[in-house]
C-alpha cells in the first residue's frame, strides 16, 4: 500500500484482550507469545511490525427472523458470521437473489416476500454461521485437534476439510425456493 512504502498484514489469534473500536493499538507482547511457534518467515515477518491496530471480530447466534411487517435485514445486518469461510459478501448476494426471487413470486408484496425470503434462508444462513464459527476453532487447533487438522488438511488429495463444504458452494436455486 501507499506505493510500496507500507504493507497490511492480518494476524488472526484469540486474545483475552477486548477494546471497542476501531483504533486502539495492539500489545507487542502478546502478538510475540501468539506466535511464537510459528515458522521462521512468520515470525520474521512479525518482527517487522512497528505498531499494529487490533480490532475484534465476532459473530452472533443464528436468528430465525430479521423481519419486521415492511422492514426487513440482509446480509451481515441479518447474519453476522466470522471469516473463516469467506462467505459474508457471497450470503448478502445470496439473500438478495432470494429476495428478487420472492417479491416475482409474491407479485411484488414486500411484506410477504421479506416473509418467505426469511423462511426460505434461516436455516442456510445459519448453517454457514455456525460451521464459519466450526473453522474458526479448527484453523486455531492445538494438541489433539491441531493433530487431526493437520492429517486431514494435508492428505495430498481433495481435502476432507473442503469437500465437507460441498453443500456451501453447490449453491442455491432460487427458481425452486417456492413451488
Amino acid at each position: 500500500m501507499r506505493r510500496g512504502e507500507l504493507f497490511n498484514l492480518v494476524a488472526i489469534f484469540h486474545s483475552y484482550k477486548c477494546d471497542e473500536g476501531w483504533s486502539p493499538f495492539g500489545d507487542t507482547s502478546e502478538l510475540t507469545e501468539r506466535f511464537m511457534d510459528a515458522c521462521r518467515q512468520v515470525k520474521e515477518l512479525r518482527d517487522k511490525m512497528e505498531t499494529w491496530k487490533m480490532w475484534g471480530v465476532c459473530d452472533r447466534e443464528p436468528g430465525k427472523n430479521w423481519t419486521n411487517r415492511r422492514a426487513t435485514l440482509l446480509g451481515d445486518a441479518a447474519h453476522p458470521m466470522l471469516q473463516y469461510l469467506a462467505q459474508g459478501a457471497g450470503q448478502a448476494i445470496e439473500d438478495a437473489v432470494d429476495l428478487g426471487e420472492a417479491l416475482r413470486f409474491t407479485k411484488g408484496d414486500v411484506q410477504q416476500a421479506f416473509q418467505k425470503c426469511q423462511q426460505a434462508r434461516y436455516l442456510r444462513t445459519g448453517r454457514v454461521q455456525l460451521t464459519a464459527r466450526f473453522y474458526g476453532d479448527i484453523y486455531h487447533a492445538s494438541g489433539v485437534q491441531r493433530g487431526l487438522r493437520n492429517q486431514m488438511f494435508q492428505g495430498g488429495h481433495e481435502s476432507a476439510g473442503l469437500a465437507g463444504l460441498k453443500w456451501m458452494y453447490d449453491g442455491i436455486e432460487p427458481s425452486k425456493l417456492f413451488q
